[in-house]
C-alpha cells in the first residue's frame, strides 16, 4: 500500500439530544459529534483502525443572545463586576461562557462564584469530533507511539481544568503552580519524527500545543507571585485555545486528506 493510503480519515456526524441532569444543571448537544465504532481491526479486510478523539468540554453558560454586540456589552458588565466571561458562538446564538471544564466537578468552583453575586447559570455539555484513521499494519508501532503522547496531551490539560477552582478562590499558591509544572514536564511530549507523513504532521501539532502549555504556567506563576487576580482568566484562556485548536486540528485534518 503506498503511503498516501496509509490513512483514510471516515467521518460521520450524529448530534445526541439534550440530557437533563439535574435541576440547574443541563447538559445539551450544540455541535456535531462525530460517530465512532471502537474495533482496532477489520477481520474481513484486514484494514486496521485508530479512532483519534477530540477534548469535550462543559461550558457553564450565564447569557445568551441573538447579537453579538449584546453579548460583549454584558460581557463588559460582568467585567465591572469582577467576573470573567468570553463570547462563544454557538449555532445562531451568541453565548456568554464563565468558564470551560474538561470535568463537570471542576466547574463547582465558578457555580459558588456566580450564586454569590446571583448570577444565573447553565452547564452545557459540548461534545467533540472523533476521527477514524485506516492504517496499514506495518505502521502499527508509530500508532500506539502517537497515541501514548495524545494520552499525556490530553492529561495535561485536565490537570489545568483541575486547578481552575483554586483560582477562582484565590487559593491558587505558587507552590501549587510549580508542581503543576513540574506535573507538566513529566509528561511533555517529544518532537518525534514519524515514517508516516500524517501522523507525523498531527505530532508536530500536537507538540506545539503541548509547549504553549508549558508556556501558560509560567505566565500563571507570574501571576500567582504578584497576586494581580488574572490566574482564573489565564487558565481559562488556555483551556479554551488549547481544545479548540485541538478540536478544529482534527476536523482540518479530515478536510485536508
Amino acid at each position: 500500500m503506498k503511503n498516501k493510503s496509509f490513512f483514510k480519515f471516515i467521518l460521520f456526524v450524529f448530534i445526541i439530544p439534550a440530557l437533563s441532569i439535574f435541576a440547574g444543571f443541563i447538559v445539551s448537544q450544540k455541535v456535531l459529534r462525530f460517530q465512532s465504532v471502537y474495533t482496532n481491526i477489520n477481520q474481513e479486510n484486514k484494514i486496521y483502525f485508530f479512532d483519534l478523539e477530540g477534548i469535550d468540554v462543559y461550558k457553564v453558560v450565564i447569557g445568551e443572545y441573538t447579537d453579538s454586540k449584546e453579548a460583549l456589552y454584558n460581557k463588559d458588565l460582568l467585567r465591572l463586576r469582577n467576573v470573567f466571561s468570553f463570547v462563544d458562538k454557538s449555532k445562531n446564538k451568541y453565548i456568554l461562557v464563565a468558564g470551560e471544564f474538561l470535568n463537570r466537578e471542576d466547574a463547582n468552583g465558578i457555580i459558588d462564584f456566580l450564586e454569590k453575586k446571583n448570577i444565573k447559570w447553565r452547564v452545557y455539555l459540548f461534545k467533540a469530533p472523533i476521527v477514524r484513521l485506516e492504517y496499514d499494519k506495518k505502521v502499527t508501532n508509530e500508532i500506539k507511539e502517537f497515541n501514548n503522547d495524545l494520552t499525556d496531551f490530553k492529561k495535561m490539560v485536565k490537570y489545568l481544568s483541575s486547578i481552575n477552582d483554586l483560582a477562582i478562590k484565590g487559593d491558587l499558591t505558587t507552590d501549587t503552580v510549580l508542581q503543576a509544572q513540574k506535573s507538566l514536564l513529566n509528561l511533555k511530549l517529544t518532537n518525534r519524527i514519524y515514517e508516516d507523513k500524517y501522523i507525523n504532521n498531527l505530532n508536530s501539532s500536537l507538540f506545539n500545543l503541548d509547549s504553549d502549555l508549558l508556556l501558560v504556567m509560567k505566565n500563571l506563576e507570574t501571576s500567582v507571585e504578584l497576586n494581580d487576580g488574572n490566574s482564573y482568566s489565564i487558565l481559562q484562556n488556555a483551556i479554551r485555545d488549547t481544545v479548540d485548536k485541538f478540536n478544529d486540528m482534527l476536523i482540518s485534518y479530515v478536510k485536508k486528506y
